[in-house]
């Protein structure tokens, strides 16, 4: 995918959220970010900002520079040209900096005196944590938005719109390409963010040029879920169940509504593993005396590890559906759904 098409797309989707939130709050913002270019050896290059918000209570004036920080890491890196243009042209200049990753809206003001060689990693750019106390939230410097429900609404409001598009894109029509170079763009992001430790979770890496446009988008999507698991879980659980469940709502598979489990027949069952039946019954002993979900905890997971697979029914019910759709399916199995969908230790 062309680098500049979607650098500007980032761009005009970080001035687009700064813009709504301004809006929201009273401000008037005039979209005024057109690139010129003064060639002439009388006139250095000069950009104009991107946005003039105007206070309409005393027709206070101030341009707004945006930018959309995608990656996760809150350090950011300016060209120091862009902020002497700025700063000479534009004084009361705010740059906004909107993290897709975490929601964050940083601002600091062009003539804040950290631009300094300090924080100068290069020769031509400056490096900045966002997480800095230089950095502050939008209502710092426009006053009139101001935290709580109504910000926090607002801002989920524009959430739902962006997952719309983007769900809807994702789960419909994959096999039709979206722009020129997607199959490309999948098996990057694939090759790039493959992690060996996925082949624990069906994940595999091979053969991507073979794949179809949706599986590929079915591969990317279940690395993306992968990722955010494991960066949200860490490491030490990636085995525990609880795992599991942040993939599944990542990939919008909610789960089972209903499992049930004929505990009256568990007994029966077992009546043909004698030393099984043993286990089981010293097992519930030791918890009859207790209750609550811990108590339900040792159970499931005591039974899943000593009984054997493909004895006993159970039914389990999809998310949606009737009764009618119940499927049947082992008891050892059904222990196992339980352990997962409840994040229950085995």
């Amino acid at each position: 995918m062309n680098w500049w098409a979607s650098s500007v797309f980032r761009g005009r989707l970080g001035e687009a959220i700064v813009e709504s939130i301004l809006l929201e709050f009273g401000y008037k913002v005039n979209r005024i970010g057109q690139e010129y270019q003064f060639t002439g050896k009388q006139n250095p290059q000069r950009f104009i900002p991107d946005l003039l918000v105007t206070d309409l209570r005393n027709q206070t004036r101030t341009y707004v520079e945006v930018k959309l920080r995608t990656a996760r890491p809150m350090s950011v890196q300016l060209e120091k040209t862009r902020i002497e243009r700025l700063r000479r042209y534009y004084p009361k200049t705010v740059l906004i900096f909107v993290s897709a990753y975490n929601g964050s809206i940083n601002c600091i003001d062009v003539q804040h005196p950290s631009f300094n060689s300090n924080n100068a990693i290069k020769a031509d750019h400056y490096e900045f944590d966002l997480f800095s106390e230089d950095w502050k939230p939008i209502w710092h410097y426009f006053p009139l938005v101001k935290r709580g429900k109504r910000l926090s609404d607002h801002w989920a409001l524009l959430k739902e719109y962006m997952h719309s598009f983007a769900k809807n894109r994702l789960l419909k029509s994959r096999e039709q390409a979206f722009f020129e170079d997607e199959r490309e763009a999948l098996i990057d992001y694939i090759d790039s963010n493959y992690d060996a430790r996925m082949i624990e979770y069906n994940i595999i890496s091979a053969e991507l040029e073979q794949l179809s446009l949706a599986d590929l988008w079915e591969k990317a999507l279940r690395i993306n879920a992968f990722s955010f698991a494991l960066n949200l879980c860490g490491e030490e659980n990636m085995h525990h169940p609880a795992f599991n469940q942040v993939m599944d709502k990542i990939l919008g598979q909610e789960g089972e509504r209903y499992l049930t489990i004929p505990w009256g027949e568990i007994e029966d069952l077992l009546k043909p593993f004698p030393d099984v039946l043993d286990k089981y019954r010293s097992l519930a002993r030791s918890l009859q005396d207790s209750s609550g979900k811990e108590t339900m905890t040792k159970l499931l997971g005591g039974l899943y590890n000593m009984l054997p697979p493909g004895i006993g029914k159970a039914f389990l019910l999809p998310e949606k559906g009737s009764m009618d759709d119940a499927i049947e399916i082992d008891m050892r199995t059904a222990l196992a759904i339980s352990q997962r969908r409840n994040c229950l230790d085995s």
